[in-house]
């Protein structure tokens, strides 16, 4: 019986090239999370998904397929979160916290809370539900 030399590597789900949203329904804001994904992606996904915000949501990533970054935000009427997947999982939840921090601070100082010792529990909470709904979406 032959035996075959070369595994054919397994592709986790959170490696695959995936679009979706998530909410934070308390703020009234969605979040697009792209991950490995190209700008047409998401304007493809936008146009089956949020037919009245893709031509606003194609602008604003206009140029990400030019950036050799891990991730990026893109704030808006909801937000954008482009990630590049890593070979290593603990990479990739790394890049997703740090785009995600951005994600909250950027949407709770817009909503007037500072980030100050008052005020940490909302920011803290707000990151955990993206966190657990992106992972949720994403293994």
């Amino acid at each position: 019986m032959k035996t075959n030399k070369h595994k054919t590597k397994k592709t986790s789900r959170w490696q695959k090239k995936q679009v979706f949203c998530i909410s934070a329904d308390v703020y009234r804001v969605d979040v697009v999370v792209a991950v490995d994904s190209k700008e047409k992606d998401v304007y493809e996904w936008a146009k089956k998904n949020a037919k009245k915000h893709a031509s606003e949501i194609a602008a604003r990533i206009k140029g990400w397929d030019d950036d050799s970054c891990e991730g990026r935000m893109y704030p808006g009427n909801g937000f954008i979160v482009f990630i590049n997947s890593n070979e290593s999982w603990i990479k990739t939840f790394g890049t997703l916290v740090h785009e995600m921090t951005h994600v909250v601070h950027y949407l709770l100082r817009d909503r007037r809370i500072p980030l100050i010792e008052d005020t940490e529990e909302a920011y803290t909470y707000l990151i955990e539900h993206l966190m657990t709904e992106a992972a949720r979406e994403m293994l």
